[in-house]
This record gives C-alpha cells, sequence and structure tokens, in this order.
C-alpha cells in the first residue's frame, strides 16, 4: 500500500516467513482470530481490535479506526513495518489501511505529489474492498465530522 505498509488474509499473518521476508515488525489484526505469534520472543506486536466484518460493529467503528490508526502510526514512526490483517484481507483490513491513508495525508497536509500517491494507494485499495469497507469508512468520517 505504502512503504512498509501491507494488506493482508489471516493466512499471511500465519506465515512466519511471509512476516520475515517482509520486516514485519507490528501486525494489526482487524479480526476476531488469535494472534499467531503474540507469545514468541522477537515475535511481531500485535494490536487485535476484534471486529466481525458486520454491520453490527458499525457503532464501533469509529473507535476501531482510531485505535488501529494509532497503532500504525506509531509503529511507521518507529520504523517498523505493519501488516494489516483481516480474515481474507479483503474488507476490515482495507478499511483500516485506507483509513490510514487518508489521516496520515491529512495529518501532513499533503504536498499535491503526496496527495497523488495517497489517492493511487486508495485506489488500489478500493479495487479490493468491497462496498461494505467504502461505506464504513463514510460512516466514520461522517460520525467524527458530527461529534466535531
Amino acid at each position: 500500500v505504502l512503504p512498509k505498509l501491507y494488506v493482508g488474509s489471516a493466512v499471511a499473518a500465519q506465515s512466519s516467513s511471509l512476516l520475515l521476508a517482509h520486516g514485519i515488525t507490528h501486525v494489526l489484526n482487524c479480526c476476531t482470530l488469535p494472534n499467531t505469534f503474540e507469545d514468541m520472543a522477537g515475535g511481531p506486536t500485535y494490536l487485535r481490535l476484534g471486529l466481525m466484518d458486520s454491520l453490527a460493529d458499525l457503532p464501533r467503528m469509529g473507535e476501531a479506526i482510531e485505535t488501529g490508526v494509532q497503532f500504525t502510526h506509531a509503529a511507521l514512526t518507529a520504523g517498523g513495518a505493519v501488516l494489516v490483517h483481516c480474515h481474507k484481507g479483503i474488507s476490515r483490513s482495507c478499511t483500516l489501511a485506507m483509513a490510514y491513508v487518508v489521516w496520515s495525508q491529512v495529518r501532513e497536509g499533503g504536498e499535491r505529489t503526496e496527495r497523488k500517491h495517497a489517492c493511487q494507494a486508495l485506489a488500489r485499495l478500493v479495487s479490493a474492498a468491497p462496498r461494505s469497507s467504502v461505506l464504513l469508512v463514510r460512516s466514520a468520517a461522517r460520525r467524527k465530522t458530527r461529534s466535531s
């Protein structure tokens, strides 16, 4: 998606060789599956959001996005590499990755070329994400706007 920011499935998150090959230091687990290497020495740092890919999660989506974005930002700022994953790697993980791309560009004031790269990254994610991811991001953005 961006340098050191990856989106994948639970299968990718369970592959120690894949995590090592990409230098993954942090894993943002967007689903309810367990964190495979959480208790292993030298394993990645985890955050599990416990989202169920259901409209039932909509009321807490804003908080989950904010928590996931902060985790991702802290990891990348520290020089780490982040894998954002859900069960299949096409909905919840893409939503969180899109949220991070948007947040980071807004936060940095995004120069024109940076905005272009952000738009290209978002386009790649949207093409992979089902419509529900886009709706969840829009809903969270509306909720954030109303609470401001």
